[in-house]
């Protein structure tokens, strides 16, 4: 029997155990972020010049390889024609290899006289080496030629230089030039942003972390309500020790258009999240 005085503690202290001993229920993980373009790309020219084309403004839409912008050119045009024309001439070649096959058949016929005694070794001597000095001019020229090639491959690529094309395909955000106006080198002149797909970096506790795995599915909730699904697209290697968290990088479709910039929540349904 339990001692009167004891009774009601008796009473009280079981369901006072089991409240103690209830394991927490978890609702998985969300994380509040912001949501970024999938490419947000700012383009320069790589050399000083005027503007001579614009072929885009803002809010216009742009595909790989359409052309944004050009400078001036006309002066470094002609030295590329000239070059152009340089690169595919080849009429020093074909003059020295004439020249080299018309002293090879004359050493043929001085070797040929020698052996009858009608030349001197001397005689010989001359035309193996006028023979053999035409076959380097051959060598020479087309060496040359190469060298003309090479120019013209690399002038070309000066005169690309010209010319700002789009990388990706997206939406012109900001255009800071005019036609006309003279621009430095490698300042910002175009800026592209892609958001056809969202990117959102998300900082996740190192404990909760261990439990993702890239590819795997997330849940993006916007404020308005609206939940469209992702995917982790990147886990960091290297946490963050002073908060102790890990950079994670979740990729959305964005089949509404919906601007970057917005906040958002970005749930892991099946991730537990950890009481620290």
């Amino acid at each position: 029997m339990v001692p009167a005085p004891f009774k009601n503690l008796a009473i009280f202290s079981l369901p006072l155990l089991f409240i103690l001993f209830i394991p927490h229920l978890s609702h998985g993980l969300d994380v509040e972020a912001i949501t970024k373009p999938s490419a947000d790309i700012s383009l320069s020219f790589v050399q000083h010049g005027k503007v001579d084309k614009l072929t885009v403004s803002e809010g216009h839409h742009v595909s790989v390889g359409d052309l944004l912008a050009s400078l001036e050119g006309q002066v470094e045009m002609v030295q590329y024609q000239l070059l152009t024309a340089k690169a595919n001439d080849t009429t020093i070649i074909k003059i020295g290899q004439a020249e080299f096959l018309q002293k090879r058949e004359d050493l043929l016929k001085m070797e040929e006289a020698h052996r009858n005694g009608a030349v001197t070794d001397w005689e010989v001597d001359h035309a193996r080496l006028a023979a053999e000095t035409a076959l380097l001019e051959v060598k020479l020229a087309e060496f040359e030629h190469a060298q003309d090639q090479l120019k013209h491959k690399e002038f070309k690529t000066a005169l690309n230089n010209l010319h700002i094309r789009s990388p990706v395909n997206g939406i012109v955000e900001e255009v800071k030039i005019e036609k006309g106006e003279s621009i430095q080198a490698l300042a910002p002149v175009i800026r592209i942003v892609d958001i056809n797909e969202l990117l959102i970096d998300i900082a996740v506790p190192v404990s909760n972390a261990k439990s993702l795995a890239v590819t795997q599915q997330a849940v993006i909730k916007f404020a308005d309500g609206e939940e469209v699904q992702g995917k982790i697209d990147h886990i960091a290697s290297v946490a963050d020790s002073a908060a102790n968290t890990l950079r994670i990088s979740v990729i959305a479709a964005n089949p509404g258009k919906r601007p970057a910039g917005e906040r958002v929540t970005v749930s892991f349904p099946d991730v537990e999240k950890s009481e620290e």
